[in-house]
């Protein structure tokens, strides 16, 4: 707030920790004078007040000594503006959920969502349509299960004509990254989120 005073103040709003809070885990809050701002990860969190980050890239938000600081948006996500040099979105990151799933077959944080990832922390994939890739697959391979393998929680061993057997998430067949795969998949696969 020291940089840009009462201008921030117009156009970023405090979010006030509710009556009687009490910090737990990433969440806490920072006194500024009278106001309690609830804090997430150490960032007191704020809204923005303002229609657009345009409308405060011309204002004048820093004392005159210091120099290269504007409200310019710094980080566009898809052609939007969702930063600046002294803002960014606190983006919150809820605990890991408890899922049940094959030996090998984990969970992580993927900047919106919980995956699924193999051993190896590579991502895990299923196709966006629904069907089996046959060939080629954009540098995927099915997850394989093992000819013992059982039904664990909501992944089910599937077989296809020659006898192979593979993991399915909720009926979608997962697949992992093949070792000649480089770069990201085509639009016809998507990350295999936890629901």
């Amino acid at each position: 707030m020291a940089r840009c005073g009462a201008t921030c103040a117009q156009y970023w709003r405090p979010v006030l920790a509710p009556a009687g809070f009490k910090a737990d885990g990433d969440w806490t809050v920072e006194q500024r004078g009278a106001e309690a701002i609830l804090a997430y990860k150490g960032d007191p969190l704020y809204t923005f007040a303002g229609k657009s980050f345009e409308e405060v890239a011309p204002l004048p938000v820093v004392p005159s000594f210091m120099t290269g600081y504007s409200g310019k948006p710094t980080v566009l996500v898809d052609g939007v503006p969702v930063a600046t040099l002294y803002w960014h979105p606190a983006l919150y990151q809820p605990p890991a959920p408890q899922v049940t799933a094959p030996a090998g077959v984990g969970a992580q944080w993927s900047k919106v969502a919980y995956v699924f990832v193999d051993s190896a922390k590579h991502d895990l994939y299923a196709s966006r349509s629904g069907r089996v890739c046959a060939a080629g697959c954009d540098g995927l391979k099915p997850l394989p299960a093992p000819l013992v393998a059982a039904a664990v929680g909501e992944w089910r061993p599937v077989q296809d004509k020659t006898g192979a057997r593979y993991w399915a998430y909720r009926g979608r067949i997962a697949y992992q990254v093949a070792e000649t795969r480089t770069g990201e998949p085509g639009a016809d696969w998507q990350v295999l989120e936890i629901r």
